[in-house]
């Protein structure tokens, strides 16, 4: 799939997909929309994609996306609910032209990854008069525009952590709001079932539990079913007042508050002509017809499935992935026998009612990149949940290769000239979210094993982001341990075996604070390099300073020489003749080419990531908030790239025989010709 100059590499899926979207005006128009990875778009009833949030501001959670709600009278007419609880206030986006462009209509919080975003929908639309539609915001309270999402007005309601907004197709007057206590980085949220009788005007909060999300049973107007704790259904004859059990023939395994993939956990609930349709988190899809007594499970076969995660599906001793993480199910309102469902993975079809499961996941790349490098004739990519991949094609594909016992998130790589086939690596040592655990590979990424040598403290309570070897020498290390600056805590440690053994090596750096990065999350590329004879820097984003070592066994002393304090360096990196180029936040991208001594900014703007070209080295590239920027002359003049990419913000750069490498936080790599179309 091509955007501009640009190429997605294929990768195949990834990323949850929580929300799938049929359009009455158009059956084959579909759109789907992800926690982290925008909006899609699909001509062709669902199976092939586009990615179409490239038109979205450039903003941190923008690709966060809690709803879609597209116009039954107009396809190409839609709206979008985006935003993060880590980012700026974002709000509803409109699109009149499919998604080709869009429009921020009304600001309001969202949080389209945060809690409980597969629960329910957050836009709703009055049957019975399409231009009147809603949205409940995570504290910002409900919204209703009366033209079809071009102006808002306030109804209240602020304060709440919103989970499903539902519309009685019977009388539109009469509506459901559910919402949950949660406390999220904005602060805590209040819950509560309210009901309103009057258009959303007022509302009336109902007593007992609060379901996760409410659907109208598709026959009998007058019940409501509901999903209460992930776990039970019930049912309601008198608008939510009262509840009756509904959950007959469904298992309750006792774990659906502690286990997101569960039999006995369900995040899914979908209606047909005559029929319920609910999924448990591990993909187990059941049905219940009208007047049925219980529910009957589905007994589907996959006939397709995933390039690189489908294969976990059967083998002993994995977790499954299929069906990991069930968030949505759909049922075709133009032919009922057309299902789709969607995981943490991917996005699947079933056109027998269940009877058989197909993949859908062309055009659809939901990683969240971490880091890229090179070696010779591979392309080495970790990323967030997944863990590692490494292309052959200088990108155009990549093959998943699992590490031994987890590394499901993948921080940072080293890689030295002295042995091409070397290929260091650290991230987490299981599936946790702290980065941790050094790995190593002697074969170019085929294969990797733990690096546990002796001399680290102990990285069960510590963090590594940042991993660096020496050009001259490969079996000689640098690790940055987060943690207070002390010897047998953290610091930088070195080792000249290729991690067996080693050495807190951080005098110099200012003891008692901690100066490195802990979290897989925390921003920026590595905090290490080395260059020629042991000579290295280190930046400290906690520090907001930058330190060199003259050689190796020489203490740290901080860089001078124009270097303004207080800035926020994010990641270093070693160019050509001597140079290293440095991402600011905030402060654009700086150099030195008198080994870290002295330091000039070479261009302004807020940079998050830096790169240089291994096969190439006076050819840099750099994230910005709003797209590459890319040096051919050390960085000395620098010009922005095609910025037709989705997804533009912070990008991870990268190189590949003479193409440009974009690793995006959400939708996969991108690439492009280097000499092709330079703006």
């Amino acid at each position: 799939m091509t955007y501009g100059a640009w190429q997605a590499s294929r990768i195949g899926g990834g990323g949850c997909c929580h929300g799938v979207v049929f359009c009455p005006s158009n059956p084959n128009r579909v759109y789907a929309y992800s926690d982290g990875g925008g909006i899609y778009r699909s001509d062709d009833g669902g199976h092939v994609w586009r990615m179409i949030h490239g038109g979205f501001p450039p903003l941190p959670g923008v690709r966060e996306v809690r709803g879609v709600l597209a116009d039954p009278r107009n396809a190409d007419v839609l709206l979008a609910a985006a935003g993060s609880e880590w980012g700026p206030e974002i709000g509803l986006l409109r699109s009149e032209d499919g998604g080709g462009s869009w429009a921020l209509v009304a600001p309001m919080r969202f949080c389209g990854n945060g809690p409980r975003r597969s629960d329910g929908v957050v836009l709703a639309r009055n049957p019975h008069a399409p231009d009147e539609v809603f949205a409940a915001g995570v504290g910002t309270g409900l919204r209703r525009s009366m033209d079809g999402g071009r102006t808002w007005r306030q109804l209240g309601l602020e304060g709440l952590f919103p989970s499903d907004l539902k519309i009685d197709r019977r009388n539109p007057k009469r509506m459901w709001l559910c919402a949950h206590p949660e406390r999220t980085q904005l602060g805590a949220f209040a819950g509560g079932f309210h009901r309103s009788e009057d258009g959303g005007a007022s509302w009336r909060p109902l007593e007992g539990d609060v379901p996760d999300q409410v659907l109208q049973d598709p026959v009998d107007d007058s019940a409501l079913v509901g999903v209460f704790g992930w776990s039970r259904l019930r049912r309601s004859r008198d608008g939510g007042e009262t509840w009756e059990e509904f959950s007959q023939g469904l298992p309750d395994t006792g774990d659906a508050l502690t286990n997101y993939t569960s039999e006995g956990r369900f995040q899914a609930l979908a209606a047909g002509p005559d029929f319920l349709l609910t999924a448990s988190t591990r993909g187990t899809v059941w049905r219940r017809g009208y007047r049925a007594a219980e529910w009957e499970r589905v007994r589907g076969a996959i006939v397709d499935e995933g390039p690189w995660w489908g294969a976990f599906r059967g083998r002993p001793g994995e977790w499954r992935r299929f069906g990991a993480g069930t968030s949505c199910l759909v049922v075709d309102p133009g032919d009922p026998r057309h299902w789709i469902f969607t995981d943490w993975f991917a996005l699947w079809h079933s056109t027998d009612a269940g009877a058989h499961w197909r993949i859908a996941v062309e055009g659809m790349e939901g990683l969240s990149v971490h880091c890229l490098a090179r070696t010779p004739g591979v392309v080495h990519l970790g990323v967030a949940d997944s863990g590692y991949f490494r292309s052959e094609d200088n990108g155009t594909s990549f093959r998943h290769v699992g590490f031994p016992g987890g590394g499901s998130h993948i921080r940072n790589f080293a890689v030295s000239a002295a042995k091409p086939g070397r290929v260091y690596a650290v991230g987490s040592r299981g599936y946790e979210w702290e980065s941790s655990q050094p790995w190593r590979s002697d074969d170019a990424g085929r294969t990797w094993a733990r690096v546990d040598g002796f001399g680290l403290p102990g990285m069960e309570d510590a963090g590594a982001c940042s991993i660096a070897a020496a050009p001259d020498a490969a079996d000689y290390l640098l690790l940055a341990v987060s943690g207070p600056v002390e010897s047998g805590v953290g610091g930088v440690y070195h080792s000249a075996d290729g991690g067996g053994h080693w050495v807190w090596a951080s005098e110099g750096l200012p003891g008692g604070a901690e100066c490195f990065r802990r979290h897989v999350y925390d921003m920026g590329g590595s905090e290490l390099v080395i260059g020629p004879g042991g000579l290295a820097v280190a930046v400290s984003l906690r520090y907001g300073h930058v330190f060199r070592r003259p050689g190796a066994g020489r203490p740290w002393e901080p860089a001078g020489g124009g270097w303004p304090a207080g800035k926020f360096p994010v990641s270093v990196a070693a160019g050509a003749t001597g140079a290293f180029f440095l991402a600011v936040f905030g402060d654009g991208i700086w150099r030195s080419t008198d080994g870290g001594g002295a330091w000039s900014r070479v261009r302004a703007g807020n940079a998050a990531t830096v790169a240089v070209d291994c096969e190439r080295p006076v050819r840099v590239a750099a994230g910005m908030e709003d797209g590459l920027v890319v040096s051919q002359d050390d960085g000395t003049t620098w010009r922005h790239v095609d910025e037709s990419f989705p997804n533009r913000h912070r990008p991870v750069p990268g190189f590949a025989s003479g193409r440009l490498l974009a690793g995006t936080h959400g939708n996969g790599v991108f690439w492009m010709p280097l000499e092709a179309r330079a703006a």
